[in-house]
């Protein structure tokens, strides 16, 4: 990301467009191609139970009486030219040819290219573009006021939680009719294009925000963040539909969460190649409810079976440390993240060959003894000494929040003290904070070193 404030889904005139009518159903999204649609919530009904969630509470039976949004009225313009609506015979006699390639005459087919817009003369027409500032125009639902997700659509919910001031979150995926998630590496998955992922976050009760990633195809990469188009939407009062919230908004709704910018949103998902952080390997290697390692490969979405053994070592509470550190902490500090360009040695994220036990882990190698490095406002010399756990760098991290923009910028040359994680949380997460006290008053202090002989002068 070079700093400058853009908003990567604004395109409207492309010269020479390509109608993208790929393989997807019209309710992936939410229009119906070459037609119209009057609300943006296409697709067929699909009675669902409840989604996979961090709590037991459905997010359709959430109260409505919700106090309104500021600044959520007036809808952002937020447009597309993916699904677009063009009408056979378009302005000054333009008409679509369906020429796909790839596939059906009209579906463009897997990698197809869907139809061209010529107009009078055979010139080309940029077709008119499609809106794409609701929730409902996502495909998320084919009936949104009624929470009906829509065909395809399906809930899933990772093992280890991201902390988010103790938010509830509800979390769905959309993979393509005819594609796979390209699983070759176990630990960097490779998604199709239009894939889509939504997180829906509820605050005291208050259903606030539902984020969106979603991949673009190759020829619009560039209207993204590196191939993603990412969006946060706010619910109205009446929590019939979210409307688009480009720029954020602090304290929505009437609570304490704050809805990032897009900006805000790359700072954490451009740690990794592919934006999506929670539907991985290892969060997903689990039998609970939703979307799941083993639902994935029954319904022949993942194109390389994934035999390797990915129970995340140690006793409960030592994987309940390790997925804490994976969750929270992991998507910087690895070792392919560019933020280790100045952290290097600091590992995090739970790689598939590293989980043999739980002193293997990178996580523990990393930290227990570890030498800090330059920078960031470090205050100990050591990142974890054993038994010492106030005089342990990663104690005080974890224990630090602030709101200041330049600490939140990751101020190390100003000095100041960044806590960690320094975005998305303003309130400390307590029993983390407890159970790292625990786990390094349980650790055996650190051998005593060898005196260092003076240099020769």
């Amino acid at each position: 990301i070079d700093g400058t404030p853009r908003n990567p889904i604004m395109f409207t005139r492309i010269p020479h467009v390509r109608l993208l009518v790929a393989s997807l159903s019209a309710a992936s999204f939410g229009v119906v191609a070459c037609g119209n649609s009057s609300t943006g919530d296409g697709g067929s009904e699909v009675t669902t139970g409840p989604s996979a969630t961090d709590s037991s509470s459905p997010s359709s039976a959430l109260s409505t009486s919700e106090p309104s949004s500021t600044g959520v009225a007036s809808q952002p313009t937020v447009t597309t030219t993916v699904g677009s609506t063009v009408s056979p015979q378009g302005a000054g006699g333009a008409s679509v040819v369906p020429t796909g390639t790839g596939g059906g005459p009209a579906s463009g087919g897997t990698g197809g290219g869907g139809g061209t817009v010529v107009g009078a003369g055979g010139a080309p027409v940029t077709p008119e573009p499609v809106k794409r500032e609701l929730l409902s125009q996502t495909g998320l639902y084919s009936d949104t006021p009624a929470g009906v997700l829509a065909e395809g659509v399906m809930p899933y919910a990772p093992q280890f939680q991201l902390w988010t001031d103790g938010a509830e979150k509800h979390r769905w995926v959309y993979i393509p009719p005819g594609e796979q998630i390209n699983t070759a590496k176990i630990d960097e998955w490779k998604f199709p294009v239009g894939t889509k992922l939504w997180k829906e976050f509820v605050r005291d009760g208050v259903r606030v925000e539902t984020r969106l990633l979603e991949k673009l195809p190759p020829e619009r990469a560039d209207e993204g963040f590196e191939g993603w188009l990412v969006l946060a939407y706010i619910w109205n009062e009446e929590q019939t539909d979210a409307v688009a919230a480009p720029d954020g908004m602090s304290d929505a709704k009437g609570t304490t969460h704050d809805v990032p910018n897009q900006e805000a949103c790359g700072k954490c998902h451009d740690m990794r190649a592919e934006k999506p952080i929670g539907f991985s390997a290892v969060q997903l290697a689990h039998d609970g409810e939703g979307a799941t390692l083993t639902t994935l490969a029954e319904a022949g979405l993942l194109s390389v079976p994934i035999d390797a053994d990915l129970t995340v070592p140690g006793d409960e509470t030592q994987r309940a440390l390790l997925g804490y550190f994976h969750a929270n902490c992991g998507h910087c500090h690895r070792a392919k993240a560019p933020t280790n360009s100045r952290v290097s040695s600091l590992h995090l994220w739970l790689e598939s060959d590293h989980l043999s036990s739980f002193e293997e882990s990178e996580p523990y190698q990393s930290l227990v003894n570890h030498a800090t490095e330059s920078g960031q406002g470090s205050v100990f010399g050591t990142r974890v000494v054993g038994g010492d756990p106030d005089n342990s760098e990663l104690m005080r991290r974890v224990s630090l929040r602030s709101t200041s923009p330049e600490i939140i910028e990751m101020g190390a040359d100003t000095g100041e003290e960044v806590p960690m994680p320094p975005l998305g949380t303003e309130v400390v997460d307590e029993v983390a904070v407890q159970m790292v006290r625990d786990w390094i008053l349980s650790l055996p202090p650190p051998e005593p070193q060898d005196p260092v002989e003076p240099a020769t002068p």
